[in-house]
């Protein structure tokens, strides 16, 4: 796969660049085909656009932690940290330039997709604009995630996040984005 990637990367002829995005298609059918791709694209996102679109925002959800990889204040390994901001500024390139086939792709092939974002709101880790880009699609087209989006904010929104900005996500999202705040109060409404 490496060697693929580097070949994308030097920018090859059109023939040749068309093969290798087919043999990475082909790839992806097998059962961790897509994942694996995706993994190493991670971070080449306009390769990982080329050869998968909006698809690429189902793997690159599966790679951010779970709720359950946290501990009771919303912290990480600072691995996990860096992985997870990396895989969220892809997500949010995709989302900037597909919009709502990236909602869609989010929607219907991912579990609880605000709620894997919605640590990464933490000022310390630097990805709170990405992870509202992402919302701003999702959310007004999807009431489960609004609900989801509530549900955590009503267990984990007054957690204190230490660090350098020393806030809760409430917090974050009242100054900063309280139109998304907006439409998780109307998902509790409308259930």
């Amino acid at each position: 796969m490496q060697a693929i990637v580097k070949r994308l990367e030097s920018g090859q002829d059109q023939g040749l660049r068309n093969n290798l995005k087919i043999v990475f298609t082909n790839v992806a059918e097998l059962p961790r085909g897509f994942s694996d791709i995706t993994m190493q694209l991670v971070e080449k996102i306009e390769i990982l656009d080329e050869v998968f679109g909006p698809r690429a925002v189902k793997p690159l959800h599966n790679f951010l932690p779970k709720l359950s990889d946290y501990d009771s204040e919303l912290n990480l390994d600072p691995d996990e940290i860096f992985r997870g901001q990396i895989v969220i500024k892809a997500l949010a390139w995709l989302f900037k330039k597909y919009q709502e086939d990236a909602a869609q792709v989010a929607v219907d092939e991912t579990i609880n997709f605000a709620e894997k974002l919605a640590p990464f709101i933490n000022p310390n880790w630097d990805s709170a604009k990405e992870v509202f880009a992402c919302l701003y699609e999702i959310l007004p087209m999807d009431p489960y995630n609004c609900h989801i989006l509530n549900q955590f904010l009503l267990k984990y929104g007054d957690v204190t996040m230490k660090g350098e900005h020393e806030t809760t996500i409430k917090q974050i999202m009242q100054q900063d984005y309280n139109e998304i705040l907006e439409l998780t109060v109307n998902a509790r409404i409308l259930q």
